[in-house]
């Protein structure tokens, strides 16, 4: 595979939960399947908004992190909400075409973690990872599985996410944006904001902590209250 043709993935560090051999580990995989990994330790919304203005643009965007239903991060360090983080990517062009969000993150995998992405984002098209809690010594098996399947055996991303999902042994989804149009669209036509005002949130954000690797590393999204206007149907973005 030539170097002008090599996919580009970024690992979004958001926990200390992962340990430099899972970190090896995965850069291992993305070696063997000839895609190229940047990694980038998330401080702030700001810290990482000013790395994607300047960086190149990605194929996979790897979250490692604990999730919940509404951000990701961890107790101990800088908290991300789903919404901000998608205006983030759009705003700064960070995803090629047909990108994949691989959620290395307990609760990623949900449709309403999805839903916040597509609607606040147009460039986000896909979207995979656990519904439930993963265990981070299945991490690596993850993304292994399933960039194999999707590059070297070049299947379809939904067949490469089953696949990922039999070889865990847990419900693993995929989400192409194109399949969830009519929910995306009714959410904006009908002025439907699944992140409600920031104000309103805090307390919903406080009881959505969750079980996340495992039973004692629960992670609440505690997060500065912010104020923020609702993003127009469709966000403009900065040319390529």
């Amino acid at each position: 595979m030539s170097a002008c043709s090599r996919k580009r993935l970024l690992l979004l560090k958001a926990t200390t939960a992962y340990s430099q051999e899972v970190i090896n580990h995965i850069q291992s995989v993305c070696t063997l399947t000839g895609v190229q990994m940047t990694i980038h330790d998330y401080k702030s919304d700001a810290v990482f908004e000013k790395f994607a203005e300047s960086s190149n643009k990605f194929d996979f965007l790897y979250i490692a992190a604990h999730g919940a239903h509404h951000c990701f991060g961890e107790n101990a360090g800088p908290i991300a909400r789903w919404a901000d983080f998608a205006t983030i990517l759009c705003r700064t062009s960070l995803l090629n075409e047909n990108a994949v969000l691989f959620m290395g993150c307990c609760h990623g995998g949900l449709k309403k973690v999805s839903l916040i992405l597509f609607s606040l984002c147009d460039q986000i098209s896909s979207v995979c990872g656990p519904r439930w809690t993963v265990d981070l010594s299945e991490v690596p098996v993850a993304i292994h599985v399933f960039l194999h399947n999707l590059l070297i055996n070049q299947i379809e991303p939904q067949y490469a996410a089953e696949r990922t999902a039999a070889a865990l042994g847990i419900y693993f989804p995929y989400y192409n944006r194109y399949e969830l149009e009519t929910e995306i669209l009714y959410l904006r036509i009908n002025a439907v904001n699944i992140e409600p005002d920031y104000t309103s949130e805090l307390d919903q954000l406080k009881e959505a902590s969750s079980s996340c690797c495992t039973e004692d590393d629960g992670m609440e999204c505690t997060v500065t209250t912010t104020t923020t206007t609702a993003p127009p149907a469709k966000l403009q973005s900065k040319s390529p």
